[in-house]
């Protein structure tokens, strides 16, 4: 992929829906001077043999890394818009990621032991673990700086 990124003219956005904890060095590396912006397509889906059966929601957590990029955010925003998404606006999408995917690890677990959410809050002690793996996972977020209490999934 990012091959395919640094053969891209200088003047265009790249929309990239993941990230990771080691940070994006890669990627700065190959997009300088913010030519990119993070987003979340909050979709999920699986393929079978040749079908592809997948759930896009039309919410789309969207932000610019770079403060030199937010102009390029919005003009996203606009794109997706006009094709029925909601583009959010995230103030800091790099810890709006880490936070999302941290909290959906810690309670993952937890739901897949117990087959449903309702089976998790109806089992006392599997429902005590995932709390606690919650509180570690947003522990770990604050402490690479995430200000945990700025986002209200949390």
């Amino acid at each position: 992929m990012l091959k395919a990124l640094a053969a891209m003219p200088g003047n265009v956005t790249a929309v990239i829906f993941t990230t990771n904890w080691a940070a994006l060095k890669p990627l700065e590396e190959t997009l300088p001077n913010g030519n990119y912006v993070l987003a979340d397509a909050i979709a999920g889906g699986s393929i079978s043999g040749n079908r592809l059966t997948a759930t896009i929601k039309p919410l789309l957590p969207l932000g610019a890394v770079h403060p030199t990029a937010e102009a390029r955010a919005e003009t996203i925003r606009r794109v997706f818009s006009e094709i029925g998404l909601s583009p959010g606006h995230e103030d800091d999408i790099l810890h709006w990621h880490w936070l999302q995917y941290a909290l959906n690890a810690a309670m993952w677990p937890a739901l897949v032991e117990a087959g449903t959410s309702l089976a998790v809050v109806k089992d006392r002690e599997i429902f005590q673990r995932m709390l606690a793996a919650v509180r570690e996972a947003l522990d770990l977020c604050a402490l690479r700086g995430v200000t945990v209490g700025e986002h209200p999934e949390s």
